[in-house]
């Protein structure tokens, strides 16, 4: 397992431009994520705080008033405790053998991250002084986050709305004036959307992220099964899969997932969402699959590597929460698998040579 840090500062070498720089950069980042055993959402993160027990406690009884729906509580922001040798610490071994109390400055070099199942997560740093920039830097992280999930949920729904012409789960309220307020505009869904250019981001086809598109679903091997509660990372060339464990925050009931016999004519069950996306497409209409073969394949630059029609392949089921959803990972892993087809130019080369006319 390698850790792929970021270059020291200063000029980096062997970099000449910008644009190698960037492509550098995403390469780390997408190796970063094959390397990773798990990932957390930033989103299940309750409070980011200094730790004060020499022993890390495994776990905390969160109260339901702790947990805010849609804005941060008073206790995500409040102020971190510092003291006077926090910025005397040299940092590693050296500022270690300088203090008596080992064990204290340990402590204080360590912040602790307070999740909605009452996980707690303690990290130890290089200085006190690294511990304090941590917390400064991760709360307004974890607090954009939230917002702009919400705020995606929103432009979706809005997309939605206005692409296909169907009413709102929820009916916009409008706060203030709301007798005299004109009512919404009825879409027109032969007009073009503007929003469609920031959900089907450019970015993904131009390969200028190491994350192409990441999420939440639920996912099971085989046509038969349980779904399992999956977070899906799409990387250039390839698809990580990081399973959501019991331990983390995970609700059973009002889980969305299909039960019972399936009835076609049943009405769509509205459903709403941790960000606020509403949604009351049929199940069939959030369903996507992939066939993979089994073994991993060199590139096929030859026939006799091109595997048969009858080989074994894996079929993996997935489940979004929208069909907007569905769309764009579909989208986004097709674009995916074309660009890596697209890497091999003695693969390319064949397959526009292959073939003869017919007469």
């Amino acid at each position: 397992m390698q850790a792929h840090p970021p270059p020291p500062p200063g000029p980096s070498i062997g970099v000449n431009d910008s644009q190698a720089l960037n492509t550098s950069e995403t390469i780390r980042g997408a190796r970063q994520v094959l390397e990773a055993t798990g990932m957390t959402d930033l989103r299940n993160v309750v409070a980011v705080r200094r730790a004060f027990q020499v022993i890390p406690s495994q776990s905390e009884e969160v109260a339901a008033h702790d947990v805010p729906e849609w804005e941060d509580g008073e206790s995500f922001w409040e102020n971190v405790d510092t003291y006077d040798d926090d910025y005397r610490d040299g940092g590693g071994e050296e500022g270690l053998a300088n203090v008596q109390d080992k064990q204290q400055r340990q402590v204080r070099r360590s912040f602790e991250l307070l999740l909605k199942s009452g996980r707690i997560m303690r990290f130890e740093v290089y200085s006190c002084q690294y511990a304090l920039e941590w917390i400064a830097r991760l709360r307004p992280l974890i607090s954009y986050w939230k917002k702009r999930h919400q705020v995606d949920a929103r432009e979706e729904m809005d997309l939605v709305h206005a692409s296909t012409g169907r009413p709102r789960i929820t009916a916009r309220r409008h706060v203030h004036d709301e007798q005299d307020a004109a009512p919404e505009t009825p879409p027109d869904p032969d007009k073009s959307s503007p929003d469609l250019s920031s959900f089907y981001n450019w970015c993904l086809l131009d390969g200028c992220r190491a994350i192409s598109k990441c999420g939440k679903l639920f996912s099971r091997k085989g046509l038969r099964g349980q779904y399992k509660h999956v977070q899906l990372v799409l990387v250039p060339g390839h698809l990580v899969q990081f399973r959501i464990t019991g331990t983390s925050l995970y609700h059973r009931r009002g889980k969305y997932l299909p039960e019972g016999q399936y009835d076609p004519d049943s009405p769509p069950l509205p459903r709403r969402y941790q960000d606020g996306l509403e949604s009351n497409d049929q199940d069939e209409d959030t369903l996507f699959m992939i066939w993979s073969y089994k073994k991993e394949r060199d590139a096929y630059v030859s026939s006799k590597n091109i595997p048969p029609l009858s080989a074994k392949r894996q079929i993996f089921v997935f489940r979004t929460r929208s069909k907007l959803e569905r769309d764009a990972w579909v989208w986004a892993i097709k674009a995916e698998v074309e660009k890596a087809a697209r890497d091999v130019p003695a693969r390319e080369k064949l397959l526009r040579e292959d073939g003869e006319l017919l007469t």
